[in-house]
C-alpha cells in the first residue's frame, strides 16, 4: 500500500475516532472547521470509516486519486446499495457537481449520498429537486 494512501487512512481513523470519542461534545462549527481543513481523499476515506464503524458494509474504490469516477465509495444501508460522493467545501457547493453525482446515480440505477462540508445555495437545491 502506498504511503500516501496508508497516511490518508490513518488520519481518516484519527479524526473518527476523535468525532466519535473526545470531540464529540465540540461545536458544529469547530468540527466543520476541522474537516475543512483535512485532506480531501482523506475526508473521502473519513467517511468510508464512519460507514464501517456503524457496521455497514461497503466497498472501497480502487483508485486512490480524481480518477474515481465521482463515486468514493459505496454502502450498504438496510440491504440497499448507495453511492458514496464526498466533497470537502469551503464555501457553497457548486450545481454542477450535485447534478453530475445526481446522473451518475440514474445512469447506475442506484441511488447516493453527497456528503459535504458546504453551504447549500438555492442553485443545488433546485438541482436536487
Amino acid at each position: 500500500m502506498p504511503i500516501k494512501h496508508r497516511w490518508r487512512r490513518r488520519q481518516a481513523r484519527i479524526m473518527c475516532e476523535g468525532l466519535h470519542g473526545r470531540d464529540r461534545s465540540q461545536s458544529p462549527a469547530l468540527i466543520y472547521a476541522r474537516l475543512r481543513a483535512m485532506d480531501a481523499l482523506a475526508f473521502e476515506k473519513l467517511l468510508l470509516e464512519s460507514f464501517e464503524r456503524r457496521g455497514h458494509r461497503f466497498v472501497r474504490n480502487r483508485r486512490d486519486d480524481r480518477g474515481d469516477g465521482g463515486i468514493h465509495g459505496q454502502v450498504v444501508i438496510d440491504g440497499r446499495v448507495w453511492l458514496i460522493q464526498g466533497k470537502r467545501y469551503a464555501g457553497a457547493i457548486r450545481p454542477e457537481h450535485v447534478q453530475a453525482f445526481a446522473s451518475l446515480c440514474t445512469v447506475s440505477g442506484l441511488s447516493g449520498l453527497f456528503i459535504h462540508t458546504g453551504r447549500i445555495g438555492s442553485g443545488s437545491r433546485d438541482v436536487v429537486a
